[in-house]
């Protein structure tokens, strides 16, 4: 996936494999046959595999007719038009979701951003200003951050991974750390089972800004990017985090010295 570098898709692809699924990788699928239903599928290698079902991912597009009859602006992509406060063309309409426009939290162009996170923040803000409360900022742009569950770990993402911060043109530098989590939630044999978080944090060479946060591990990671939105819409810095006072949890990360986020801050200081 795009939200991941490739160390984190590669864990993915071995944990995946110990469950006896098959990756035909650089390769894709020429022909399905079958009749009445599928029997196999021939890919463009030429290999032939026998299938019962195939499954096929094309992604989304906003369902905006109702927006265009209502006369409405659309941008390139087919989605409406809104302002920071989620308003229309028509400035007594709102759009909030799948349907409203995007535009990406570091370049500030449209953007295909379908997360539930996101369209709950626009929500929000929509019914803030429709009732007075306007936030001082509204919608600053989309900052995805999300979550799979993959073969009994947590592969979360925040932000940009290194590999998108580069085709952005960004100079950035990135370091990877490993903390033991412990939990009562996790027993084994009556004692808390230790589990291990691996992160890796991408930061802008110049001054060392954090702009994107991966990690794969037990559930604490969600906690942990929940964070890592706050401290890259804060423009918090390697500095900042590596001087951060995180709390320590009893039996959560095995003291305040082994926070993961923090660890990869004090990494590239080290590098600076």
């Amino acid at each position: 996936a795009l939200a991941f570098d490739r160390e984190f898709g590669e864990i993915a692809r071995r944990r995946l494999e110990e469950r006896g699924v098959k990756f035909h990788l650089n390769a894709s699928v020429r022909e399905i046959r079958g009749k009445g239903r599928v029997e196999e599928v021939v890919l463009s290698t030429g290999e032939v595999l026998p299938a019962d079902a195939v499954l096929i991912s094309v992604g989304v597009a906003p369902n905006s007719e109702l927006a265009a009859r209502a006369g409405l602006a659309l941008d390139e992509l087919g989605h409406v038009v809104v302002d920071s406060y989620m308003r229309t063309s028509d400035p007594d309409v709102y759009a909030v979701g799948d349907v409203a426009q995007k535009r990406d939290y570091f370049t500030g162009k449209p953007v295909k951003a379908y997360f539930s996170s996101i369209a709950v923040t626009e929500g929000r803000i929509a019914a803030m200003h429709i009732i007075g409360t306007t936030p001082s900022k509204g919608f600053e742009g989309a900052l995805p951050a999300y979550t799979a569950f993959l073969t009994g770990s947590f592969f979360a993402a925040a932000g940009l991974s290194e590999a998108q911060a580069r085709r952005l043109g960004l100079n950035v530098v990135s370091a990877t750390a490993e903390s033991v989590y412990s939990h009562s939630g996790f027993l084994e044999g009556g004692m808390p089972t230790l589990i291990k978080i691996l992160l890796k944090a991408v930061y802008t060479r110049s001054d060392l800004r954090l702009v994107g946060v991966q990690a794969v591990g037990p559930e604490p990671v969600n906690e942990v990017m929940s964070f890592a939105v706050a401290a890259i819409k804060q423009g918090l810095t390697a500095y900042d985090l590596a001087a951060y006072p995180f709390a320590s949890p009893p039996l959560w990360f095995r003291t305040p010295l082994t926070h993961p986020l923090q660890l990869t801050a004090l990494k590239v200081i080290a590098k600076a």
